[in-house]
């Protein structure tokens, strides 16, 4: 005889229970003690405490239907996450430096308040290249725009430069004389960007070793600066117009610390633009 209508009375056989299956105890159904003897009052309580205990362990391991829907959009399965990324870069020298250094516009080291000082009441379009200073940009643009002396900072990424990366609409060119040269037009310089119509010649000349270090500069690359037969000082000073590009990164995990390795096409451009807050 059977404790409960819906288990079998005497057998520990087909016990796995569906979590998703109520579990309903009707008391009415109860035979009571005094119709059963003592062997099938034990067998039948352990019976029905057996499957008490399956269905509670299986509601508790297993997740409602919505949570693990949830769980398996968050967490996600045999994947190894990473612990640390390191990025490996080459140095690269300014292509074209000569005609950086050649170029009337430029003069080379100087701040924003230098800048600001030579620019003050001249003509939209006004403009000067300087020397950024910051270590993140090369380079800088400081214009007359809006009446008003405005600097942007020049990117490079992919060994191109541009005045903001962020926006792939915005014009860049392999060389900083060309992009100088593109936002000469005023009609091709949208409200945001600088319009370089008008260069403010420099009034000094640049000593000889300036002169010579941007000739060899682009005559070499940053790499082989080190085979030229020259004194160490002296090749630290040709290697210094350069930018750091990114051509690997590797990605660390805890169980095989090193995931993968793959050459990297473009990066993140770094946030710069036209503004009028220090550099």
């Amino acid at each position: 005889m059977a404790l409960l209508s819906c288990f079998p009375a005497n057998s520990d056989e087909n016990l796995d229970v569906d979590e998703e299956t109520e579990i309903n105890v009707d008391l009415r159904e109860v035979i009571v003690p005094s119709e059963m003897n003592s062997q099938q009052s034990v067998q039948a309580a352990r019976n029905c405490r057996l499957r008490f205990l399956l269905a509670a362990d299986i509601g508790a391991e297993q997740p409602e239907p919505a949570t693990r829907t949830l769980l398996q959009g968050l967490v996600p399965k045999d994947e190894p996450y990473i612990v640390h990324t390191s990025i490996h870069y080459t140095n690269c020298l300014v292509p074209r430096l000569d005609l950086i250094i050649d170029s009337p516009y430029y003069w080379g080291i100087m701040d924003r308040y230098e800048a600001e000082a030579l620019l003050d009441n001249k003509p939209e379009g006004t403009f000067l290249l300087r020397d950024s200073a910051q270590s993140e940009y090369l380079f800088s643009v400081s214009f007359r725009r809006y009446k008003r002396t405005l600097h942007a900072r020049i990117e490079q990424k992919n060994h191109r430069f541009s005045f903001d990366f962020s926006d792939p609409s915005i014009y860049s060119a392999n060389t900083i004389t060309t992009l100088i040269a593109y936002y000469k037009d005023p009609n091709k310089c949208l409200f945001f960007e600088p319009q370089l119509s008008i260069a403010l010649p420099r009034n000094f000349v640049f000593p000889l070793q300036h002169l010579c270090r941007a000739r060899i500069a682009s005559l070499t690359t940053y790499d082989n600066v080190e085979k030229l037969n020259l004194p160490i000082l002296l090749k630290s000073f040709i290697k210094e117009y350069h930018y750091k590009h990114p051509v690997k990164t590797v990605n660390y995990t805890p169980d095989t610390d090193l995931l993968h390795a793959y050459t990297l096409s473009s990066f993140e451009p770094t946030t710069a633009g036209t503004n009028n807050a220090p550099d």
